[in-house]
């Protein structure tokens, strides 16, 4: 007995040795690349010393002697502090997952190849202006510098992958940019969806599924101005049905494209935000505020990064991304600045047809056969032998629905269904994109940081191209404005949402709108500006989009904007937590009247649903029992409208772009007798009433089931919208107890300032909110900004999630904007040059 109890303590030990070796290692290997935050030290590519101060929250301050160098100093700090997120922005635009992923991310890199950001960058690189390429060769010197001097204390996802990182160089920023881009990009899902939509049941079908945008909503500029084109709506609807075929393609397209875009976190898509810009004073006076707060996908470490930058000739504090050597919105000493989404369509995709006597041919037009490039390319596969490919590129792009024939070569065979192989044979995919046009984005952010009025700032935002965005703008002096800015393409015939036949020149786009046709709008009379990602303007001659989001954010920022006669920084912080949603309060009586004839024979838990909804105010707090109630009903709702018709794959698709059937079920709400009320797999004919009869109780069958038995308190909106954020390996357990942050209750949805969208094929998980949020009251001396996360991208960081909660509560970092540097940055890294 005695002998058994000492080897079992023996083995007691042994493990409690192991674990606590194993925790030492796991620590070890997460510290070991936490950056030096104080001392000097020589870095080679330095014209000059400089500083980099840090403040409590891990937040820098850049001071330079010249630009160049504060552009090598912001490349060092984000490379100390966001290394690998930077070098997987950069991989995943190169198409260079398989290289540490394996087999699994091989598709992914196919389509990431086609898209063609890698070649786009590197002509970017030699189109852009010499101030261009030389702030982004000095932010690749300081990215390289910390590289060199830490190549064995690199952050623990490199060990975790068991690779290491390429240097760095100008034209990876323009993969990042690009990206970025890429990912506001709607309408090549929309595209993909509708098309598929339109090949299956004509396009006529995807005309009664596109949602009008309210004439009296909100636009981003009132504007009397005329343009010299002539209208182009009814030459957009002469729509050449696409054929058949074409379904079975798209459909894989977007299987490939989709998961490509999942793997790199993105999700949802109300990738929008909110910016306002109102004079402190209704009186007058100097002085102006400046909010903004855009909405991506919420992960850990998250989209931006915080920083201040000093040189002679700038001084501006703000947000950064990591791989870009600027703030991206933020202000200097004399204006703010701040981003939304235009949300234009930007992208289009097309049916090229290919010479049925010739199939290394298609036809640039009617008659007129042409030879497709071909280019071989090779993809290195981790644990595996590395994958060739020979790439098809007409004209417009690359043949983008090859990544489909890649996967499944018995297509090439016509060893598959009729429609696929039929349509391999006859026809390829190919898109247009505003991302593939040159242009200087990098130039239009230099100016943007040295602006200094209104002037200047227009000069600056007039030759940004992609993405399409709402820049709004405050200055000391209390001016402000909006100026939406990007390139968009003319189009004459078709219908822009459906591919359209790439021989048929009236498809194809002709041109790009002026940046000068685009309105502004300049200290109006009301002393405020607002964008929501809602419509530009009205009764423009030229397409922009049909994916406005609902508008009932701009509403509700319009209706509290009116309400101030003074107005303060933390007027504007209240806004930015607002949960009130105006689509709610629109949708909600049509509810409750479909309701009211059934309530004698409604059971206690119905009873009590139709009292929490008769008695709410529309707010969403994540406390808030009713906007469960109402959330879980809207989806069942849109579910029951259109699925039946569509299938569930199609449902699925529709519904991607979560704008579109928000819009939509609103809108038919006013049509109660619309023929998509009517349930095609039933006898009866279904209206509006019986949809939300049917919604009601599914709905009030969900909440039982998911939270527990009817009651005032428990069903909580929160509950069911619980947020993670997820780092990207935060997918391996136990890891994700280490990496993730959550989950956190949260209220709003997609249809409230506080913007927290869920997806319709996966309710209610929150996966789009405030990436940021930053508040800039131009007569003080700091700017606020917080994030949901923290500076640091290492997970034991002590920067790594310490803003989240002021995040989730509504909370902010006050930095200050003085070049001097501020006695709370009181740790300071010196960098001079190495001697030669």
């Amino acid at each position: 007995m005695i002998t058994f109890v000492k080897a079992t303590v023996g083995i007691l030990i042994s493990v409690l040795v192991l674990l606590v070796a194993t925790a030492f290692f796991v620590v070890f290997i997460a510290t070991k690349s936490h950056p030096s935050v104080s001392g000097t030290y020589e870095v080679n590519g330095l014209r000059d010393s400089l500083s980099i101060y840090r403040n409590p929250s891990g937040i820098p301050h850049v001071i330079a002697t010249s630009d160049e160098d504060v552009f090598f100093g912001i490349g060092y700090a984000h490379a100390q502090d966001r290394l690998w997120q930077m070098d997987m922005s950069r991989r995943y635009g190169q198409g260079r997952l398989s290289e540490i992923f394996g087999r699994e991310t091989l598709e992914y890199d196919m389509f990431l190849r086609c898209l063609g950001v890698d070649d786009i960058a590197r002509k970017l690189y030699r189109h852009i202006s010499d101030d261009s390429r030389m702030a982004l060769d000095a932010y690749a010197r300081g990215v390289n510098a910390f590289l060199h001097d830490n190549s064995t204390a690199l952050p623990f996802e490199f060990d975790a992958l068991g690779y290491e990182p390429d240097e760095w160089r100008g034209e990876h920023s323009l993969i990042v940019g690009r990206m970025m881009a890429w990912e506001l990009c709607l309408s090549f899902w929309s595209d993909a969806a509708f098309g598929e939509i339109a090949a299956q049941f004509g396009p006529e079908l995807v005309e009664s599924l596109l949602p009008d945008y309210p004439d009296d909503a909100p636009v981003v500029v009132e504007t009397k101005r005329r343009s010299h084109r002539p209208a182009t709506s009814a030459a957009r609807r002469r729509t050449v049905p696409p054929p058949r075929e074409l379904a079975a393609s798209l459909r894989a397209l977007f299987a490939s494209g989709s998961a490509a875009r999942a793997f790199a976190g993105t999700r949802g898509s109300s990738l929008g935000s909110n910016a306002w810009a109102v004079r402190k004073s209704r009186s007058g006076g100097k002085g102006a505020i400046l909010a903004n707060d855009p909405h991506l996908t919420l992960a850990i470490p998250p989209r931006w990064y915080q920083a201040h930058l000093s040189s002679p000739d700038i001084n501006v504090v703000g947000l950064t991304v990591p791989g870009l050597p600027f703030v991206i919105a933020g202000r200097n000493n004399a204006v703010a600045w701040g981003i939304t989404n235009m949300m234009v369509d930007d992208c289009d995709l097309y049916y090229e047809q290919i010479d049925p006597d010739n199939k290394r041919q298609y036809f640039v037009d009617a008659t007129t056969p042409k030879a497709f490039r071909i280019k071989r390319d090779t993809i290195l596969v981790k644990d595996s032998s590395a994958a060739i490919f020979d790439f098809r590129y007409t004209d417009r792009s690359a043949v983008i629905s090859d990544v489909h024939l890649f996967r499944n070569p018995a297509l090439l065979l016509k060893d598959s269904s009729a429609d696929d192989a039929s349509f391999y044979d006859r026809f390829a995919i190919t898109f247009a994109w505003t991302g593939q046009e040159m242009s200087d984005e990098v130039l239009a952010m230099y100016r943007l940081q040295k602006a200094g009025n209104w002037q200047r700032f227009l000069r600056a935002v007039g030759i940004f191209t992609a993405p399409g965005l709402n820049f709004s703008y405050a200055d000391t002096a209390g001016n402000v404005g909006v100026a939406p800015a990007g390139r968009i393409p003319l189009r004459k015939s078709g219908n822009p949402n459906i591919p359209g036949p790439a021989r048929l020149a009236d498809y194809r786009w002709q041109g790009m709108i002026e940046p000068d046709e685009l309105p502004h709008l300049y200290n109006p009379d009301r002393g405020y500006v607002f964008s929501a990602n809602n419509k530009t303007a009205r009764n423009l001659p030229f397409h922009i989009t049909s994916l406005w989001e609902p508008p009932s954010r701009a509403e509700r920022i319009d209706f509290l904007l009116q309400q101030f006669d003074q107005y303060t920084a933390a007027d504007a912080g209240i806004m930015q937590t607002d949960v009130v949603s105006p689509h709610a309060c629109a949708l909600t009586p049509r509810i409750l009247d479909a309701l009211e004839p059934h309530r004698p024979r409604f059971d206690s838990s119905e009873r009590l649903a139709y009292r929490l909804l008769a008695d709410w105010d529309c707010s969403m707090l994540f406390s808030d029992t009713a906007a469960a109630v109402f959330n879980v009903l809207l989806e069942r709702m849109v579910y029951n409208t259109f699925a039946d018709e569509l299938g569930e794959l199609l449902y699925k698709k529709y519904t991607f772009v979560t704008n579109i059937p928000m819009r939509k079920i609103l809108e038919l709400a006013s049509r109660p007798r619309s023929p998509w009320f009517d349930d095609v797999r039933s006898p009866e004919v279904e209206n509006l009433d019986s949809i939300i009869l049917r919604s009601f109780r599914e709905a009030l069958t969900f909440l039982e089931r998911s939270i527990g038995p009817a009651d005032s308190h428990s069903w909580q909106w929160g509950a069911l919208h619980s947020l993670t954020l997820e780092h990207p390996l935060g997918v391996v357990k136990p890891l994700d107890l280490l990496v993730n942050q959550g989950p956190f209750a949260i209220g709003g949805n997609h249809t409230t300032i506080n913007n927290s969208e869920w997806r319709f094929f996966e309710a209610f998980k929150p996966v789009v909110g405030p990436s940021m949020r930053m508040i800039a009251d131009m007569q003080d001396s700091v700017l606020r900004m917080i994030l949901p996360g923290g500076n640091s991208g290492q997970p034991l960081s002590p920067h790594y999630g310490n803003q989240t909660q002021l995040w989730l509560t509504g909370g902010f970092l006050s930095v200050p904007v003085a070049a001097a540097p501020h006695p709370t940055f009181d740790d300071r890294l010196v960098l001079v040059p190495k001697a030669e």
